[in-house]
């Protein structure tokens, strides 16, 4: 990550902002990492179709046969929401390795 500090001042507000920011993205980047890897093992490791078949439960009886087939194109949308609280609670900076 280019041109990103290699440590936070987390006293101030703007870098705390971002920090959240990063570990946003790479908590994001890693779930699509790994739910990229289930799709391509057809294994849905996240159990999809389980939440899906609890809330719909009439369309999972027509599609349960057929979801190792239909799972890995199933689109599946990620946000992340780290936010720092009570960081009045440290006195230093946080150094990322």
């Amino acid at each position: 990550m280019e041109g990103t500090p290699k440590t936070f001042d987390i006293t101030k507000k703007s870098d705390i902002i971002k920090m959240e920011s990063l570990i946003n993205r790479e908590v994001e980047q890693r779930c699509r990492s790994a739910v990229v890897k289930g799709k391509e093992l057809r294994s849905d490791i996240f159990g999809f179709g389980d939440k899906f078949h609890r809330a719909h439960p009439q369309a999972w009886k027509r599609i349960e046969d057929r979801w190792a087939a239909i799972f890995p194109h199933v689109a599946v949308d990620i946000k992340a929401e780290f936010t720092v609280e009570h960081s009045g609670l440290l006195d230093k900076t946080l150094k990322i390795k």
